[in-house]
């Protein structure tokens, strides 16, 4: 291959790279979320264990357990709708976006009957969004290495009563797909709502805030080399989260 070759074969796989970004971040703001995460490829890929919570004794604030591929059992605290509302976000705008049937059984384990039907159309764009552009959901029923990451970083409780809670979630979501697209992020601000029922917090609403900037896709990785989905994404436990006690 000459220098002109490599370089223009380079230039493409970068470009495609920054298309999917910028095509991902159109998929958050319809749906109302936010994409990201990335570290350096080449590694060699493993198969490794699924992703699994830790050990250990739950949070006072919850998760007590999992329904459906989803953290549930939150506290009727402050503590506890800030995890359910940051849990809800992580999960459902994760790898279960690569499968539509154990996507829609998880929105209607943690949606509000009267919000489950909206919520799964919602979820459901993302979900076709990539397999429309990037065929990852198509990938994923393969076996193929794909990888959906959202991760909420910072909270902001907007209202809280001991029925409703609306917190504003600021969210970096990672996606990559073997062959196709190198870790690539995106970091934007969302708005979840969630409703105490006897039991637990179900979601009610989840959308992009619109006081927020908007969002920034970022590509990682070099001209030189093909994208590649870092093993440590499968080998390793997702990281669950549990606010700080604040009180409530």
């Amino acid at each position: 291959m000459n220098g002109r070759s490599a370089g223009s074969s380079a230039t493409i796989r970068v470009v495609g790279a920054v298309g999917a970004a910028v095509g991902l971040a159109a998929a958050a703001i319809a749906l109302g979320f936010a994409i990201g995460r990335g570290t350096a490829p080449g590694a060699s890929i493993r198969p490794g264990p699924a992703a699994s919570p830790g050990p250990g004794a739950p949070p006072a604030s919850g998760p007590k357990i999992f329904v459906s591929g989803v953290p549930v059992g939150y506290a009727p605290t402050k503590d506890g709708a800030i995890a359910a509302a940051t849990a809800y976000q992580q999960y459902l705008f994760g790898n279960l976006l690569l499968h539509p049937d154990q996507l829609r059984k998880a929105v209607t384990a943690v949606a509000a009957p009267d919000s489950t039907d909206t919520m799964i159309a919602k979820f459901q764009v993302a979900s076709n969004v990539l397999e429309e552009r990037f065929q990852m959901v198509t990938a994923a029923s393969k076996g193929l290495p794909v990888v959906v990451l959202t991760f909420p970083l910072t909270t902001q409780v907007l209202s809280y009563d001991a029925v409703t809670a609306k917190v504003r979630i600021y969210t970096c979501t990672m996606l990559a797909e073997q062959g196709v697209l190198a870790p690539s992020t995106i970091w934007g601000t969302v708005v979840v709502t969630v409703r105490r029922t006897r039991d637990d917090w179900e979601l009610v609403d989840s959308a992009v805030d619109p006081a927020a900037p908007a969002l920034i896709p970022t590509v990682q990785g070099t001209q030189g080399t093909t994208p590649t989905v870092p093993p440590q994404l499968n080998a390793f436990q997702q990281y669950i989260y549990a606010p700080p006690p604040s009180g409530g």
